[in-house]
């Protein structure tokens, strides 16, 4: 795919009580490494975007490390960076802390961000925007929304640009579960197949 990806290794980790929750191990690999696995023979390029470089470059993955261009403003700000980082017109955005997500869904989307300034996935009235597709023109937006400073949410992007809501299956969203506690790391252990 003509496409650049963005795995999002930002945000505090405060109820896991670690440093870095990307670099957490499952069944011997971190969860940056479990969604790099993934993503790599997907992509033209693979960009971690991170405020904690050290540990993710002792890892030897081929992706580019950059860090938050602007901070304080959480994922949305991930989000910007990678945008101005890419090679390509648009890229597909990840959580680090999603080890579930699934190659042919990514698939899937990527057909429709060729006509779409941003995809995300829904399933009934839930949305995922931390497993989308975003393109440059998003760069746009954001910065009107960091100018207003009235919030920090992704889902504003969609707001200012041509985006799609791509509807899933309830089985699709289970693929976005995310860590933020222990017992999510636990259930993320069981379900890992």
């Amino acid at each position: 795919m003509k496409f650049s990806c963005v795995i999002l290794n930002g945000g505090n980790s405060r109820r896991l009580g670690v440093e870095n929750k990307g670099l957490l191990k499952i069944k011997e690999k971190t969860l940056i490494e479990i969604v790099y696995e993934v993503v790599k023979p997907l992509f033209e390029e693979v960009l971690i975007i991170t405020n904690s470089p050290g540990g993710i470059k002792s890892l030897g993955l081929k992706a580019k490390i950059f860090q938050d261009e602007i901070t304080g403003f959480g994922p949305l700000g991930g989000i910007y960076t990678g945008l101005k980082k890419i090679s390509t017109e648009k890229a597909f955005f990840v959580a680090c802390d999603m080890p579930l997500i699934d190659e042919r869904l990514i698939r899937n989307m990527s057909r429709e961000a060729l006509y779409h300034d941003a995809v995300c996935p829904a399933y009934e009235e839930f949305i995922e925007p931390l497993h989308a597709f975003y393109g440059i023109r998003c760069i746009e937006a954001i910065e009107s929304i960091l100018a207003m400073k009235k919030s920090m949410k992704v889902r504003e992007i969609y707001n200012y640009v041509n985006t799609l809501f791509y509807k899933v299956s309830e089985k699709d969203f289970k693929t976005f579960f995310n860590i933020n506690s222990w017992e999510d790391f636990k259930k993320a252990e069981s379900m890992m197949v």
